[in-house]
């Protein structure tokens, strides 16, 4: 764990310094300044890829070498399976990676750049332009357990990485740029479907029609067995067939839904200054984070495999947001501000890391491969 927390230590240092400077361009308009914050996140980006791309340990990292190096055939395109096969692009991405490039540890390399690439980008979008935010969505990144996810669900995060671009698409209004990229994420994780809802939830934040989702949702989760047949024959439109005992076999932590809810009980609290600004991402954003507030409430009545896991489709702005609402939210005045955000992120990383994952702090949880390894494994290499 030693390695593991020097890491976030200095991934945090380097986002307050990329904060910092970046102030003192706004005020300065210096251009070495300018470079400077360039530098380091250029620095920051290598070093969340490395960190990743090279780990040969946590969760299902290991088992997704071990098949991708034992996939045979030939890599081929066929339109008529996209529908047909759960998980058509992430196969052939596979089948392209094995007769082109290499070996297992290339699916984690190149999975692990463009979802850290991805997120990092999303994050000094909409967060380095305030000051201390970018610092904060990067703490956020960690305790709220999006990161810890980006490098166990391989095919999931990947999916999702390609559905922020969707959502760009959504917010510009390009419909058939969203819908391919909705689709292109579907065949890499198939569940990405239910963010068909999303231009649905354009509008502002905790709308009536997300106070009708969220009584829905709650009054179906109470009675998730009266609604079980549904859910498996939307399973089953999408290629994926599970029993009822699958489905009940067990629930989530509760301590993991207070924690989830927590930031979901804010922006309702804080829901007329959200609708205040100008900002549809802040707006869809939120809802999207409420929706899968809601996912994790329903998980306490069914397997979360599956529904909480759903959820976090909807989850990938929720670092934003807590930032956001920390900022121009809470009190500002006699410290207090620092003494909730601090207590906040306690919780999160309580309910998060120590309870969720269960690691052991005297343990690494990332294990590494060195980058001449790596490279030994190119097939022009071999």
């Amino acid at each position: 764990m030693k390695v593991f927390l020097a890491f976030i230590i200095f991934i945090v240092l380097l986002a307050y310094l990329m904060d910092y400077q970046n102030s003192r361009y706004r005020l300065s308009r210096n251009n070495t300044v300018k470079y400077s914050v360039k530098a380091m996140y250029f620095v920051l980006c290598i070093s969340f890829v490395l960190f990743t791309g090279l780990r040969t340990t946590y969760n299902d990292t290991k088992l997704y070498i071990e098949m991708c190096n034992a996939i045979n055939g030939k890599y081929s395109f066929d339109i008529k399976r996209i529908l047909t096969n759960s998980y058509y692009g992430f196969d052939n991405f596979q089948l392209f990676l094995r007769n082109y490039i290499g070996d297992g540890s290339w699916l984690v390399m190149l999975t692990s750049v463009f979802i850290q690439l991805t997120y990092l980008h999303l994050f000094k979008k909409y967060s380095l332009s305030t000051r201390g935010m970018f610092t904060l969505v990067i703490i956020n990144y960690f305790i709220v357990g999006t990161f810890a996810f980006s490098t166990a669900a391989i095919k999931q995060m990947t999916a999702m990485s390609i559905g922020i671009y969707a959502v760009e698409f959504l917010l510009k209004k390009n419909y058939p740029a969203f819908i391919i990229c909705t689709i292109l994420a579907y065949t890499f994780h198939p569940y990405i479907i239910v963010t068909i809802i999303l231009p649905f939830l354009i509008g502002d934040a905790w709308s009536k029609k997300m106070i009708y989702i969220t009584i829905f949702t709650v009054i179906a989760s109470f009675m998730f067995t009266q609604f079980l047949g549904v859910i498996l024959d939307m399973a089953d439109a999408i290629g994926k067939s599970y029993s009822v005992e699958e489905m009940t076999d067990h629930t989530i932590s509760p301590l993991r839904v207070i924690a989830d809810g927590i930031p979901v009980v804010m922006t309702f609290i804080f829901r007329k200054k959200i609708n205040q600004t100008d900002s549809q991402f802040l707006k869809l954003a939120t809802n999207m984070m409420v929706i899968s507030g809601l996912l994790t409430f329903a998980s306490l009545f069914g397997n979360p495999i599956y529904i909480y896991r759903t959820g976090q489709y909807f989850a990938s702005y929720k670092p934003i947001i807590i930032a956001w609402m920390m900022i121009n939210c809470l009190p500002q005045k006699h410290g207090i501000n620092k003494i909730i955000i601090v207590c906040f992120l306690f919780v999160y990383f309580w309910a998060f890391i120590a309870t969720n994952y269960s690691w052991d702090m005297t343990m690494e949880p990332y294990h590494h491969i060195t980058i001449g390894k790596l490279f030994d494994n190119l097939i022009i290499f071999k």
